[in-house]
């Protein structure tokens, strides 16, 4: 927002003689409009506003990078760092089991400590969904108070009919395929790799694009449903983590329609070591040794503080430069006052 208490009085009338010439569009045709886009660049509160924030932005940034720049990490640190976070998660973990699966389902954690008696896997899956109108006739279909057997039953006959298209950068490509073609494709891939291309040319599930290990779920047999998945998909991914055979695929039908489910990767009850490698779990540092993972995060940190503890010291600067130099002497005036008022 452009404050005009705050401008010039040369800039203020240019301001001004702006808002004159829009005004001149009150009125004005549709077609007109067109006039008015192609001479918004040549207004002045435009480029006042435009080249103030960008000039702003490019400020700071080179504010920040002159003040983080001189801050490193040095081997020592790297190590103090991680004995630190392993004793605070061992602390943490074995006190209460439950710290340790919200960490997992956050997903931010560095995680080098891994507990014992938490079956924890990542699962990636292809959905191939019902069209809106087979969607439409299942929930009819519940509606008229048949068994749940029957439902399930009605629901599988619907989906051997789904037809669905390879995508190619988002968009449908070629011809409409049959559920048999599409399966027959996802169940020869066999690695996670190959898997991993499959996602982009037939998944409909955004949750998967970009997502570096999938869904993380707990083991929880016999007791179920409680993983926030869909039933049909939960057993089918404790199916897969009970055969502990990483890259195989199973597959489920749920109410969004035909699953194929790979299981990516089983988290193995373990401390990390600083060589380890970090791609057994998702959290942003994938694919480099935990030792430069904690470089990596304790460098940001130190950044972070190190700004903080400049602006800290800029305010404090300024808030003594701009102590008031008026000193007030509210009863010096006292005994005249008394005198004028007799």
């Amino acid at each position: 927002n452009l404050k005009t208490d705050t401008l010039s009085s040369a800039d203020l009338a240019k301001f001004k003689a702006d808002l004159k010439e829009l005004e001149k569009y009150n009125n004005a045709k549709p077609y007109e409009y067109a006039k008015l886009y192609a001479k918004l660049k040549d207004f002045w509160f435009i480029k006042y506003l435009y080249y103030n924030d960008a000039y702003n932005v490019m400020l700071f940034t080179k504010l920040r990078e002159h003040v983080e720049g001189n801050v490193t990490v040095t081997e020592e640190e790297v190590v103090n760092y991680y004995d630190k976070k392993l004793a605070e998660q061992q602390a943490s973990f074995d006190a209460n089991i439950d710290n340790y699966i919200s960490a997992l389902k956050d997903n931010k954690e560095i995680i080098i400590y891994h507990p014992q008696d938490v079956k924890w896997f990542y699962v990636k899956h292809i959905l191939i969904p019902f069209s809106d109108e087979q969607k439409a006739k299942i929930e009819n279909y519940k509606k008229l108070g048949l068994p749940e057997s029957a439902v399930k039953a009605y629901r599988d006959s619907l989906a051997n009919q789904i037809t669905s298209y390879m995508h190619v950068n988002g968009n449908n490509y070629g011809e409409r395929l049959t559920l048999s073609q599409i399966e027959s494709h996802i169940l020869s891939a066999t690695s996670r790799e190959k898997f991993e291309r499959l996602i982009y040319l037939y998944n409909t599930d955004p949750g998967m694009f970009d997502s570096v290990m999938g869904y993380g779920m707990q083991y929880t047999y016999p007791k179920t449903g409680t993983s926030g998945y869909m039933l049909e998909f939960e057993a089918a991914s404790f199916r897969l983590y009970e055969n502990g055979q990483v890259g195989a695929i199973e597959k489920a039908i749920t109410d969004y329609g035909v699953h194929y489910i790979m299981l990516y990767s089983i988290v193995k009850p373990e401390t990390k070591a600083l060589l380890d490698w970090t791609n057994d779990f998702g959290h942003e540092f994938y694919g480099i040794t935990i030792k430069e993972a904690l470089r990596r995060e304790l460098l940001d940190s130190k950044k972070a503080d190190a700004y903080t503890n400049y602006q800290n010291k800029i305010l404090k600067q300024l808030n003594r430069e701009w102590e008031p130099y008026i000193t007030l002497y509210p009863k010096r005036y006292n005994r005249l006052i008394k005198l004028a008022k007799g």
